[in-house]
Formats: C-alpha cells, structure tokens, sequence
C-alpha cells in the first residue's frame, strides 16, 4: 500500500498563490528567507558570485516547493 502524499503548500483560501501548509512547507520558507538576508553579509563583495548563489538558492526553494504543492482545491 502506498503511503498518503504530505503536501508542504497548498492554494490559498482566498487570493491567488500557494501558502505553507504544514511546519516542513514553515521551515523551507524560514530557511530560504534567512539565506537570502545573510548571503550579501556572508559572502565577498564584488563579482558576481553573491547573484548566482541567490539564484541558485531561488532555483533550488522553487523546485523543492513546486514537488511539495498540492495542485487542486480538492
């Protein structure tokens, strides 16, 4: 027997967009926030390192949030 899919996000109830659903959708969120605040302060000035780890981040938040959404209101 397969076990019940855990969906991390789900469409809002009003509005449109998705929004965290259980506490592991909470710390995805909380996770990718706080790196994208400290990675200006962590990481050298100059170049263009600091835009491909932010986009690398964002990139790596969509996918692991876009394979944890649940896709309908049902």
């Amino acid at each position: 027997m397969k076990p019940a899919r855990t969906y991390w996000f789900a469409p809002k109830r009003f509005g449109i967009g998705y929004s965290p659903a259980s506490w592991q959708g909470w710390a995805l969120l909380a996770i990718y926030v706080a790196l994208m605040i400290a990675m200006p302060r962590l990481l050298p000035e100059g170049g263009h390192f600091r835009i491909v780890i932010m986009i690398a981040l964002t990139i790596g938040f969509l996918i692991i949030a876009f394979s944890k959404t649940q896709t309908s209101r049902s």
